[in-house]
């Protein structure tokens, strides 16, 4: 299902207005009527706000409420691709790209990932070579980060809180202290930067990756 008819349908089924849940966002009526009209371009922070104001936790706990029933076990670890993230991605992107020459927005399941929220991203350029290649999709997972923290060693996708720039990357993680991490980059072109663990606001484990063929 296209996001589109999802914002619809899910507004539709809570019963609210577009003028309401333009309300809620913080946005225009006319900007409601684009975004379930497909008339304009919606990216992960969009989606995350339209389902905060929907009362739904994230975006894929929407989607699997509007298309209803119980899933299969094959399809509810499907895995969304949420959005395109370069090493340092200042503004989100579309919903979803092309992969191996066709239009995507799910990748089949990945072994071993039983979370139910997560989600892939497309590596767009060569910042984090030679670990990651652009192209790649890494694959994520929120839950497990909600649950245990940020662990030592491990690559995590996270969203920084506006006054802390508002950017979204993907580093390994050092635990300082209790109130700080160093996020260490892929290669020698980028510093290592320690940051406030308040600062970071949303984050995801990487779990796995497919690499474009």
């Amino acid at each position: 299902m296209n996001p589109s008819d999802a914002i619809k349908l899910a507004r539709e089924k809570t019963g609210m207005t577009q003028l309401e849940l333009a309300v809620k966002c913080g946005v225009a009526e006319k900007t409601i009527r684009n975004w379930e009209s497909g008339n304009s371009k919606l990216n992960t922070a969009k989606l995350n706000k339209i389902s905060d104001a929907l009362s739904y936790p994230s975006w894929g706990h929407l989607l699997r409420d509007i298309e209803g029933g119980k899933p299969s076990n094959e399809d509810r670890k499907r895995i969304p691709i949420l959005s395109q993230i370069p090493a340092s991605w200042e503004n989100d992107s579309i919903t979803s790209e092309t992969y191996h020459d066709v239009t995507v927005d799910h990748l089949p399941p990945l072994p071993g990932i039983e979370d139910l929220c997560a989600f892939g991203l497309i590596i767009t350029d060569d910042s984090m070579m030679p670990r990651y290649q652009e192209g790649e999709i890494v694959v994520c997972s929120p839950s497990e980060w909600q649950s245990k923290g940020f662990e030592d060693g491990r690559r995590y996708a996270m969203r920084f809180s506006k006054l802390a720039g508002g950017s979204t990357t993907i580093k390994r993680v050092h635990r300082v202290n209790d109130e700080h991490i160093d996020l260490i980059p892929e290669n020698d072109r980028h510093p290592t930067r320690r940051v406030k663990n308040s600062d970071i606001i949303t984050a995801a484990v990487v779990v796995g990756r497919y690499v474009k063929e």
